[in-house]
């Protein structure tokens, strides 16, 4: 099967406590530590653009609903864990440090 889906990373800012915020009065400067980033939102599949590719051929069994959604399950999880080790991670913690430093 090939299943399309989706993972979104981020860094939640709510954990953040006062011993992560340090003021530099005289460099005119904000020091944040930041959180590791996490996965925010479950991966999603987008369903209409999943392909089944058989080796049965055109003479293939019928389509077995249960198999599919033990299937996609299967695929939301490798999906998690492709995305965590293509640096996804990594990759929102560095947004978030941007975003901030052009915030501030």
């Amino acid at each position: 099967m090939v299943v399309p889906g989706e993972v979104i990373a981020g860094v939640d800012l709510k954990s953040l406590t006062k011993k992560d915020i340090t003021l530099d009065t005289k460099m005119k400067a904000i020091h944040i530590t930041l959180p590791h980033a996490t996965i925010v939102q479950a991966p999603s599949i987008d369903s209409k653009d999943i392909q089944a590719i058989s080796s049965e051929g055109i003479f293939s069994s019928d389509i077995n609903w249960h198999e599919g959604f033990q299937l996609e399950d299967i695929a939301k999880q490798k999906i998690e864990k492709e995305a965590i080790q293509s640096g996804l991670l990594k990759i929102a913690e560095n947004n978030a440090r941007l975003a901030l430093k052009e915030f501030f």
